[in-house]
């Protein structure tokens, strides 16, 4: 089986998956992409070591998932691990879904790891200041710069209070879901809905 992760990063969703497949006698192909290579990197040192099947890592924007097609023919998963969507713009995950379903084999699966983050926005309200990750080396602050309309994109800064480095600036489009899963319904046949809580992980074992 030939699982492409996108937006993979330091490849824990795409490795996780390939482990549980491997573990019930499915032999796995792992292709693993984003557009840092540093968390690639970090992919690169450890996935190999905890999976029996090959691994390739390309570093690749997500919308541009196309271009692979020659380089690795059809692929049966294609897997977004890790709330990866808001670093997607509206207007670029057209191509993205488009490119996926040109990529899978025609029984392929696109999986997609999500959250509403909008239903959070209406129960707990849009703070402009909000905590990140806190460990004994950092602490993370979320800071909301802005708004652009056009782009329906929220600016946000990352600022590690610990550290001197600069901040890290990203702009972020949270998802309605019934807008995600309208968008995947132009582009696969059959479009499913799974919560976490109806998944029995240890299924896989």
């Amino acid at each position: 089986m030939k699982i492409l992760e996108l937006c993979a990063g330091a490849g824990l969703g795409g490795g996780a998956l390939a482990k549980a497949l491997e573990s019930i006698g499915i032999k796995c192909e792992l292709i693993l992409t984003d557009i840092c290579g540093s968390l690639l990197n970090i992919a690169k040192a450890w996935v190999p070591h905890e999976i029996r099947g090959k691994v390739n890592v390309f570093k690749l924007d997500a919308r541009n998932v196309y271009s692979l097609k020659d380089l690795i023919d059809e692929v049966d998963i294609i897997l977004m691990y890790g709330y990866s969507t808001p670093h997607i713009k509206p207007r670029d995950m057209l191509p993205v879904l488009a490119g996926s379903a040109m990529t899978l084999a025609d029984n392929g699966l696109l999986i997609i790891h999500e959250c509403d983050c909008i239903w959070e926005f209406i129960t707990r309200g849009f703070e402009r200041v909000s905590p990140g990750t806190v460990t004994e080396n950092k602490a993370l602050l979320n800071l909301r710069l802005g708004y652009d309309p056009i782009e329906g994109t929220i600016k946000v800064a990352v600022v590690d209070i610990f550290a001197k480095n600069k901040p890290a600036i990203m702009e972020l489009h949270y998802w309605y879901l019934s807008v995600l899963l309208t968008l995947f319904e132009i582009f696969f046949k059959e479009v499913n809905f799974i919560p976490l809580s109806e998944i029995d992980l240890f299924a896989l074992y």
